[in-house]
């Protein structure tokens, strides 16, 4: 949780969107957003957890941004996985919430 806090800043975005993250450079001493949306904020909380975790994951591991980064459809599927992957491993002991990642269209 430091590492989060010391790192990371967390930021809402538009409803459109679960949840996003982008590494950002010299921004202070933090080294990336983690947007969440309102609809995200209205889910059920194991749902959050996991989404939340898995942006997390996302810096711990090093990924690049989709988007920015201009990563394939493979390498970007890669980066999903393995960003799940250590979600589920954080959050073992909460098993709803372990379970991830969710699908989409819940509430």
């Amino acid at each position: 949780m430091e590492w989060t806090t010391d790192n990371l800043l967390f930021v809402s975005s538009g409803e459109e969107l679960w949840a996003f993250s982008m590494p950002i450079e010299d921004f202070e001493d933090k080294k990336g957003f983690i947007f969440l949306s309102e609809i995200l904020m209205d889910a059920a909380e194991e749902k959050q957890d996991f989404m939340i975790a898995h942006e997390i994951a996302h810096f711990r591991l090093n990924h690049k941004s989709p988007t920015l980064g201009r990563l394939s459809r493979e390498e970007t599927g890669k980066q999903e996985q393995e960003a799940d992957n250590l979600a589920r491993e954080w959050l073992k002991h909460i098993p709803a919430a372990s379970q991830g990642p969710p699908d989409l269209n819940w509430k």
